[in-house]
């Protein structure tokens, strides 16, 4: 981390940048994804949100089991999130 203002997303970036072919994410079944499909999977689930209408201030519940796509889910919702708060800058 190079700075104390870097976001979960700002870090997965740069793993995703410097190591993308490392594991990024395993579940307990042993489904893994490195950090370049991490990444591609969070911005595609964060572009679905999008497209269904998410703003700002929205809440979103998701009803899921531990794992892979929890972690995918949750990530996404804080891109979506980063992403519209940027465009009301």
């Amino acid at each position: 981390m190079d700075k104390v203002s870097d976001t979960i997303y700002d870090m997965l970036v740069r793993q995703a940048k410097d190591r993308p072919d490392a594991t990024a994410i395993q579940s307990p079944e042993g489904r893994s994804l490195t950090y370049r499909e991490l990444l591609i999977e969070v911005h595609r689930t964060a572009e679905q949100l999008e497209r269904h209408g998410i703003e700002l201030h929205d809440r979103v519940a998701t009803i899921l089991h531990d794992g892979v796509e929890a972690a995918v889910t949750f990530l996404s919702v804080i891109v979506a999130w980063l992403k519209r708060k940027v465009r009301r800058l």
